[in-house]
């Protein structure tokens, strides 16, 4: 997938966009996703319930959320504000504007109750709830990292990938890559993978980002 980038940006000496491409001079992925967000999308209000808010006070919400497989791309991330963020919690968008249109409190957490039923089921059966297009199935193998990009096998992050992978049967966060299968995010599911000789991995290839 090609994520959206705009004309002649740069985000300090980290990364700039050229000939349509963005290159990354130094790693700080998340951060590179979260400052392009806000040079790409309106920052004024808030997504959800439109109320005017500043950059200062705004929060970025992931649409899909993170912990059902949604990445930190310009594509997942939504500018609000921290109310909304608070509230939405692990909905998508989809089911947010829902819960958001119920005026009846018992109907809220019955629907909430419902939908996190339903996401928990999708995601064993399925895998991440995320547009499918955004994914293909890679081979570990082709993956090549340059950087070290988590807390290793002790760390949090890895533990939660293995817990889920018990839950699920599954890798739910996909890696992402750039055009070069070079690891942008998610150096702990890669980890896991390798540890668990598990040979294909859910990823999010970036046709228009370039690591040098």
């Amino acid at each position: 997938m090609k994520i959206p980038l705009p004309e002649n940006y740069s985000y300090e000496d980290i990364a700039e966009v050229k000939d349509d491409t963005l290159y990354i001079h130094k790693f700080c992925f998340e951060d590179l996703m979260y400052d392009l967000t806000y040079a790409l999308k309106d920052c004024s209000k808030c997504y959800y319930c439109g109320k005017p808010i500043s950059r200062e006070k705004s929060t970025l919400d992931h649409l899909y959320p993170k912990d059902f497989g949604g990445p930190t791309i310009p594509e997942n991330l939504a500018i609000c504000c921290s109310s909304c963020n608070n509230i939405k919690t692990n909905m998508t968008e989809e089911q947010f504007v829902y819960f958001f249109s119920i005026s009846d409190d018992e109907k809220k957490k019955e629907f909430y109750r419902d939908i996190s039923l339903h996401n928990h089921i999708f995601m064993k059966w399925y895998g991440p709830i995320i547009p499918k297009e955004w994914i293909s199935e890679q081979k570990a193998e082709k993956i090549t990292v340059y950087f070290f990009m988590g807390k290793g096998i002790n760390g949090k992050t890895y533990k939660k990938v293995e817990k889920n992978y018990k839950k699920y049967g599954r890798i739910i966060r996909p890696i992402i890559v750039d055009r070069n299968f070079k690891l942008l995010s998610s150096f702990n599911v890669l980890l896991f993978a390798k540890n668990n000789s598990i040979d294909t991995l859910p990823t999010i290839v970036l046709e228009n980002v370039e690591l040098d």
